[in-house]
């Protein structure tokens, strides 16, 4: 699991690209946003990198969001074709179990 926290930003992003490259070749990955409190463009890229990296490898990923806000910035970038937006950790295990 990747579990961000806080703001994220091009300042951050380093980190973000970090956290999710170590989630490495599993093709099972929760990203959890519970704790986040800002994401920019630059973080939803790193997260569509992920999806698009576990989806070559035949998996799911998952994103728990409770947040409207959050779910609707990924929504508007496209991500909910990708990935399962959930709202929490139950749910995102249950999405990677199917």
């Amino acid at each position: 699991m990747v579990r961000l926290t806080g703001e994220h930003d091009i300042a951050s992003r380093s980190d973000v690209t970090a956290a999710l490259q170590a989630a490495g070749d599993n093709p099972r990955v929760i990203v959890d946003l519970t704790e986040v409190d800002y994401l920019d463009s630059t973080t939803i890229e790193e997260i569509a990198r992920a999806i698009r990296r576990v989806r070559a490898l035949g998996g799911k990923l998952a994103v728990i969001a409770p947040n409207e806000r959050l779910v609707g910035m990924l929504s508007i970038a496209g991500l909910t074709g990708g990935a399962r937006i959930v709202d929490t950790i139950d749910d995102a295990h249950a999405v990677l179990a199917r």
